[in-house]
């Protein structure tokens, strides 16, 4: 008897195994299918401009609601998290970008903010500069 359950048990973990594993393979080919077709050019890359208070500058991402204002040392960065002045200054989470056209490095709360269509923020020193990656 208690071998027909372990034997269930190793069933269920081998099942319980394989789905994971088939997940995480769909997932990634999903990834992979996504990335060539942005890549085909059947997805605009164009970059739409944001305001300040639409970016959670510690995350670089676009969050239209509930971004709240942090001061350090007099700047006014936005984030999605209550207080995130004492996020934002640590090494991991920077208030430094690159303009990724002219390869300048620029304070996040001074730049000009593009949003991808994933949402992703894109830091840049100009609007022409924002103009001329996306398209």
């Amino acid at each position: 008897m208690g071998n027909a359950k372990k034997r269930e048990r190793k069933r269920k973990e081998r099942r319980y195994a394989f789905f994971i594993v088939g997940f995480l393979s769909l997932f990634f080919c999903l990834s992979i299918l996504f990335e060539l077709w942005i890549r085909s050019g059947r997805v605009s890359n164009a970059l739409t401009p944001v305001s300040a208070n639409e970016v959670c500058m510690l995350d670089d991402v676009y969050t239209p609601k509930n971004n709240y204002p942090s001061i350090v040392n007099e700047i006014t960065y936005y984030c999605c998290e209550k207080d995130c002045s004492e996020y934002i200054t640590k090494p991991k989470f920077s208030i430094y970008a690159i303009d990724p056209v002219s390869n300048v490095q620029l304070n996040k709360a001074s730049a000009v903010y593009g949003r991808a269509v994933n949402g992703r923020v894109y830091y840049f020193e100009s609007l022409e500069n924002l103009y001329q990656y996306s398209h």
